[in-house]
């Protein structure tokens, strides 16, 4: 799997320690490395509300938006040259988040590529029972790099 890390903001970003997440999120969803490529783009909060209006109809700045790409015509979509999709974080967003829950911002930053992997292969959260499944599997991935840490 090729994960792509494009910071277009001035915070100070692990893009080694990014890719650890997602990796592991890949690997206890089964899924397959070859797949696809993942994208992680961040933005300045004015972009990402942007972004969120455009696509979500929501006027306001969000953490973290996911997008799943697909190619048209007869082209390989699981080219390693060719993201599945793109998660989007908007730092200043993050870190308000961080501060308000009096936690760690790499807690956040961890949490929020969780999720937005977990949206990626079609899990949601807006339904009671979906949110169960979600959290579910975000648990996993956390306890996983928890242990691998220790």
């Amino acid at each position: 799997m090729r994960i792509t890390v494009v910071n277009q903001t001035p915070a100070h970003l692990s893009t080694t320690w990014i890719r650890q997440v997602i990796q592991a999120a890949a690997k206890l969803t089964e899924t397959k490395d070859s797949e696809h490529s993942v994208v992680v783009t961040f933005l300045p909060d004015q972009e990402v509300r942007r972004l969120n209006k455009r696509y979500r109809k929501i006027d306001r700045v969000t953490d973290v938006l996911s997008f799943t790409y697909t190619m048209e015509g007869d082209q390989d979509a699981s080219s390693d040259d060719f993201p599945f999709g793109e998660l989007i974080i908007a730092p200043d967003q993050m870190q308000r988040q961080a501060d308000r829950r009096k936690r760690p911002v790499k807690e956040e930053l961890r949490d929020l590529l969780i999720h937005g992997y977990l949206h990626l292969l079609g899990h949601d959260h807006h339904k009671v029972g979906e949110r169960r499944i979600m959290r579910a599997w975000e648990d996993k991935v956390k306890d996983y790099l928890t242990k691998a840490r220790s």
